[in-house]
């Protein structure tokens, strides 16, 4: 396989096998084209336009270990399966298909109440080689957040975990089979949402806290990326928080790309296609107190 260098027009020669984990082979750049063909006997030169350490599939762009996760994809499978044809020039046209699935999509949402300090909740999603778990709780309790791959998790035994003095948690985790996430109450009872989104963030905000003073009051935080855009809030039981998104500019409430409302103070907004700067804002639509948010863009 020859790959080109399109910003230099150096051409350079590799091969590896399906089996093989190619990065261990192709190591002077940061993406590759897969030919998976059979009968093949012509010599041929195989374009690969590579830009940036991107990925372009489709309209979507994604990350090398997003596209290309070698631990995670059976033997027999390539990691591109490609359909290919020569022009009249005998040069090879490629059609990728990718195995992974998008990442960005909302793949499980689960809500509920915990009664207490040691109550929990456990659920499961599949089918994905990684997930970003984000859970938002009563921020009059402290909730936390843990996941494991295969088996429920307990406080001792998990892949992935948070733990915070807020009731905001998130993460993410990568592996096989069934991934098993609990919500526990490290101390008090009341409201929790929890969702699961498939591949993991190329943009993160932190996490970011304070008080909302009453109705109307509001909060604006931004994060810088693109793809697909998320917020995440959590606040007090009793009060009506609400959530808004938006690209390169601050939401309002009558001008937004994407909202989170319910009766709750715990709220996601998106997905929210993008590029630039993400700004969220949290809304007090009634009541007060404190809450935590969180940007991420996948």
């Amino acid at each position: 396989m020859w790959l080109k260098h399109t910003g230099t027009g150096e051409w350079r020669y590799g091969e590896y096998y399906d089996t093989d984990d190619f990065s261990t082979h192709i190591t002077f750049y940061t993406g590759s084209t897969e030919l998976f063909y059979d009968g093949l006997s012509k010599v041929f030169r195989l374009w690969t336009d590579i830009r940036d350490d991107w990925t372009r599939v489709g309209g979507t762009w994604y990350r090398p270990n997003e596209i290309f996760y070698f631990s995670h994809y059976p033997e027999e499978k390539p990691y591109v399966e490609v359909n290919a044809s020569w022009d009249a020039n005998n040069y090879i046209y490629t059609q990728h298909e990718t195995e992974y699935p998008n990442p960005g999509d909302l793949v499980t949402s689960q809500s509920g109440t915990l009664s207490g300090t040691g109550n929990s909740y456990i659920f499961s999603v599949s089918g994905y080689p990684a997930v970003t778990v984000v859970m938002a709780g009563n921020e009059n309790a402290d909730f936390d957040l843990y996941a494991k791959w295969g088996s429920p998790p307990t406080t001792s035994s998990y892949d992935a975990r948070g733990y915070s003095s807020t009731s905001l948690e998130y993460f993410t985790t990568s592996g096989s089979g069934t991934l098993y996430i609990m919500v526990r109450s490290y101390s008090g009872s009341g409201k929790w949402k929890c969702w699961g989104i498939s591949g993991s963030t190329n943009a993160d905000s932190g996490r970011k806290t304070g008080s909302l003073s009453g109705t109307g009051s509001t909060a604006t935080y931004s994060v810088g990326g693109f793809s697909k855009g998320y917020a995440f809030n959590s606040g007090p039981d009793g009060s009506d928080f609400d959530l808004y998104i938006k690209w390169n500019s601050p939401p309002t409430t009558s001008c937004y790309d994407a909202r989170g409302y319910s009766g709750w103070a715990q709220e996601i907004a998106g997905p929210a296609p993008g590029s630039g700067t993400l700004y969220f804002m949290v809304c007090s639509y009634s009541g007060s107190g404190g809450y935590a948010t969180v940007g991420l863009i996948f």
